[in-house]
């Protein structure tokens, strides 16, 4: 295929195409020459069987919509950082488990799909991606998300499934325009005050997490009364009493670690 679909790709960009589709196609690698696609604005290479995207892909500088999900991409060259008219990137279910350096870039991005890969951290530089209205993150391995992700005001929907999220920054609060929210099946205790202030919630979830007694009560209650909770004094009291117990608890463990060198 590989012989072949670099002939394919010579001649695409001799025909100045807009649109390039393989997906399906078995493909394990993808040519050098790719980067002769100047004028494509669709890129869509799923479901095949790649394990790598060569530095190339970087200068398709008129894409817009980029689709490598169901692949088997393990790291992504720093190069597709450079795609910054990307308005939907789709990188879910590979095995993706880091970022590039200038994730950041993408500034007209409106949709992220990373789910389903093995991503430990979420990248200080989402918060860089103000247009982003829909990001999804569900079935990695995050324990947290970067305080920065707040800066997303335009963000409408954030699913965060299925990951070990054990802390959610209070930053969330600030995306005013969210509409949906999911966080079932991960590891919180807690949720942030501020989440309370989200008043266009219409779909939310915290379902299996190991909320504390007082959370799993008012959640039972329906949305506007459990925002309503987590807006009250009563709970920002809680909530930072059992923040500093936490960290209290953590500190000792590493104070026993060290005893144990």
């Amino acid at each position: 295929m590989g012989s072949n679909l670099a002939k394919q790709i010579d001649k695409a960009a001799e025909e100045g195409v807009t649109t390039f589709n393989v997906r399906s196609k078995a493909i394990k690698e993808i040519p050098a020459n790719i980067g002769q696609l100047k004028e494509v604005t669709s890129f869509n290479a799923s479901a095949n069987r790649l394990e790598a995207l060569p530095p190339e892909i970087g200068e398709l500088k008129k894409v817009q919509f980029f689709n490598v999900m169901n692949n088997r991409i393990k790291e992504l060259p720093q190069e597709i950082t450079n795609l910054n008219q990307v308005v939907e990137l789709n990188l879910s279910v590979n095995r993706l488990e880091t970022l590039p350096r200038g994730f950041g870039s993408y500034n007209h991005i409106r949709f992220l799909d990373l789910s389903h890969n093995a991503l430990t951290e979420l990248t200080s530089q989402v918060g860089l991606l103000l247009s982003l209205v829909e990001c999804h993150l569900s079935f990695n391995k995050l324990t947290t998300l970067p305080p920065e992700i707040g800066k997303c005001v335009l963000m409408e929907k954030l699913m965060v499934t299925n990951n070990v999220l054990t802390f959610l920054p209070n930053e969330i609060g600030a995306l005013a325009k969210l509409q949906s929210l999911d966080f079932s099946s991960n590891k919180l205790a807690m949720i942030p005050p501020d989440i309370g202030n989200l008043e266009n919630i219409k779909q939310w979830s915290i379902s299996l997490n190991p909320v504390i007694p007082e959370i799993d009560q008012n959640a039972k209650r329906g949305r506007d009364q459990f925002f309503e909770y987590l807006r009250s004094d009563e709970y920002d009291r809680l909530y930072y009493s059992r923040i500093k117990e936490f960290a209290d608890v953590e500190e000792k463990k590493l104070r026993d670690d060290d005893a144990k060198y």
